[in-house]
């Protein structure tokens, strides 16, 4: 996703989350299973996923989010 974002957009960083947030799920894909993704243009994609566990729908994404912004952070600060 954060590959084709970068294609698309103007933006010189772009982010991606994707996952479970619930409910539900399944063995290899648990309720709280999130992936984010993070890419300066003309630069290495950064990779993460964090299992939250079954914290509910909402306190998955709100998690979600602040993880965001957490990497957003880190990438701007290493430029």
């Amino acid at each position: 996703m954060v590959n084709n974002l970068s294609k698309i957009s103007k933006s010189k960083v772009c982010i991606s989350i994707t996952g479970i947030a619930g409910p539900g799920g399944s063995e290899y894909k648990p309720e709280g299973l999130v992936c984010f993704a993070i890419a300066q243009k003309n630069s290495e994609v950064r990779v993460e996923t964090i299992e939250y566990g079954p914290l509910g729908r909402s306190n998955i994404r709100s998690s979600a989010v602040e993880k965001a912004i957490e990497l957003l952070h880190e990438e701007l600060s290493v430029t």
